[in-house]
């Protein structure tokens, strides 16, 4: 069975039989059990990598540009199987990293698989890869990641900048003096839409929901 999955994954590569779409290859789930490694085993070693990247003016500031910050964990195998090589992981949705490092139902830690058996091991593919000697790149996407566990859902917000958890504020600032003309409007127009200074009632109506 091992050298048959073999057989059909280098048939796709060489003649393109079994590809869908004329580029993806679908292995099934025996195959992908039984699939034999290409590669000797080895150990890795993770880092935390991060990166900010500045661009787009603040309309607030033009002289300061917006910063998102990417982290990253890279894997340095202890013996290289693909001379410059290596590949760099992006996730998608709502995911990041961890997505490609550990599985739902495995352990967060970094088993020695040349120790371990792989088929076992229920690590992320990340791991595998770099355990057969390809340096691998897993990143965060800016606001996927945080260094503390995520609140609930309700409460969640994006980190662009890691460690500073952006604040709800409302976008206007209503003064009492024109809550009390906007007031005086509406029971003196009130069939009117009328304007007082930069705000409408309306406006008013909308940051006092916010504030509250």
């Amino acid at each position: 069975m091992t050298q048959e999955a073999t057989n059909r994954f280098i048939d796709a590569l060489k003649t393109g039989a079994g590809l869908k779409d004329e580029f993806i290859y679908y292995m099934s789930l025996s195959d992908y059990q039984m699939f034999p490694d290409p590669f000797p085993r080895t150990k890795f070693t993770v880092r935390e990598v991060q990166e900010s990247i500045r661009r787009y003016a603040n309309p607030q500031n033009p002289s300061e540009l917006f910063q998102w910050d990417i982290h990253g964990r890279l894997f340095t195998p202890a013996e290289i199987s693909l001379p410059n090589t290596a590949v760099v992981m992006i996730h998608g949705g709502a995911a990041n990293e961890y997505e490609f490092i550990f599985t739902p139902d495995g352990p967060e830690d970094y088993p020695d698989l040349t120790q371990t058996d792989p088929t076992k091991a229920r690590v992320g593919v990340a791991q595998h890869i770099a355990s057969l000697g390809v340096p691998v790149l897993a990143i965060s996407l800016p606001g996927h990641y945080r260094r503390k566990p995520w609140p609930s859902i309700a409460e969640r917000r994006p980190e662009f900048v890691i460690g500073e958890v952006p604040m709800m504020r409302s976008s206007r600032i209503v003064s009492p003096s024109t809550r009390s003309e906007c007031a005086w409007r509406r029971s003196k127009h009130s069939s009117k839409k009328l304007s007082t200074n930069r705000f409408s009632c309306g406006d008013i109506r909308r940051a006092e929901n916010i504030s509250t």
